[in-house]
Order: C-alpha cells, then structure tokens, then sequence
C-alpha cells in the first residue's frame, strides 16, 4: 500500500523555510566581541609598573644616580646650621623596587581610586662622607655597612582618575636631597685642594708673624 504524505505537512513547509530564514539571520547579525575591543580598566601588573615609574620621578628630587649607586646630600639638624652640609651618602646597588599594593575599599572605590600602595627602594650597602669636622683632613668615605632591609626610599602613592598622587614619602637618612653629579665625583679632590689652600694660608700666617717678630727684634737692637 503506497504510503501517502499528509496534506496538511506540505501546508506547513513555507512557514518553517520562513522560521528558519529569521532565526539564521538572527544568528549571523548578531555583532561579536574579542577581547580587545572591550575597555577595561588596567590590569594590577600595568599599575604596579606605572607605581614605579611614579615613584622614580619622586626619587629624583632626593637622590641622584651615578653608575650603581644613589648619592644625596645631608643637611644639618643642628640648629642655626641647618643650611649647612653635614654629609653625603651613597646608597651602593640598588634592588628592584618592593611594591606592595593595598586592597581597595568601596570608600577608596568612590573617591575615584584605582591603585593604592607603597614603593620602596633599598640597596646592598651604604657609605657616609662626613664633612661636619673643622678639619678637612678628617673627611674620608666611611666603611660601607649592610642596609638591604631598611628602605632609602619610600612613597605612599595612589593613582586617582587616571593621574597618580603621592600621599607621603620618606627618606633615610633624613634631610636628604639630590646632590649634582660632579660634586660626588670631586668630593676627595676639593677635600684636598682645601687641605692644600688652608696649609697655604697657616704658612702665610706663620711667615707673616715670623717676619713681625723679626722686624721688632731688629728695631729693639737699634735703639
């Protein structure tokens, strides 16, 4: 007995072609997204970074860089000296910044925060020259002592809306600030060249009261 399709299929297959026809195009506008064309906010390693960067531009204003090592000049706390010299310090290779990162709060959230942390700098060892001594004789490099643990430098810094702003910074030792490169280069031949000039002028000094006692002594003889 031959088998015979129903009437009513046949009467059906235009809609289903039409319900396909939608539902594939449907499918294929629909737009596609990858992941690079989303926005997103900067991953915590490219703020880390950015820290960093942030950091060293404040580090500048206290320490100066030369070959493998940090420079800065100390100032007196002794009062009315203050504007007077005490010191320079080498902070010798330095380490990597630390960078630790502090966890947001909803607060820090809304107020427009988006990283917030410490960089510290540290090196392997440190040095003092000390020029506080009336006699330039006595200024010499000290023995370096071990400092990795004790951080030069260090910034509390927060990146807000897109601009990074420093909440405090410390130095140690303290009173700390950038000191030109071609004065750490010339510390030991302006030591000598002043321990030359003031041997100079104690010579002079001394020839001089030589020749005023020589002079008194020739007129008593004279008289």
């Amino acid at each position: 007995m031959p088998i015979t399709t129903p009437k009513l299929s046949w009467f059906l297959l235009p809609f289903l072609a039409i319900a396909l026809l939608v539902l594939g195009s449907d499918v294929f506008n629909k737009p596609s997204f990858t992941e690079g064309a989303q926005t997103s906010a900067p991953s915590s390693t490219i703020l880390s970074e950015e820290a960093v960067s942030a950091a060293r531009r404040d580090l500048a204003m206290y320490w100066t860089l030369l070959d493998d090592s940090y420079y800065a000049e100390v100032k007196s706390a002794i009062p009315p000296h203050q504007s007077e010299t005490e010191a320079f310090v080498q902070m010798k290779r330095p380490a990597d910044p630390v960078v630790q990162a502090s966890i947001l709060t909803d607060a820090d959230k809304l107020n427009g925060c988006e990283w917030r942390g410490v960089v510290a700098f540290e090196a392997a060892a440190t040095r003092r020259f000390d020029v506080w001594d009336d006699d330039p004789s006595k200024w010499a490099w000290s023995d370096y002592e071990e400092t990795r643990s004790v951080p030069f430098f260090s910034l509390k810094i927060d990146r807000r809306n897109g601009n990074w702003v420093v909440r405090d910074s410390s130095t140690y030792p303290s009173r700390a600030s950038a000191v030109k490169a071609e004065r750490i280069l010339s510390l030991e031949r302006d030591r000598d060249a002043l321990i030359t000039t003031r041997a100079n002028q104690l010579r002079a000094k001394h020839d001089a009261l030589a020749s005023s006692l020589m002079s008194q002594w020739i007129a008593l003889i004279k008289r």
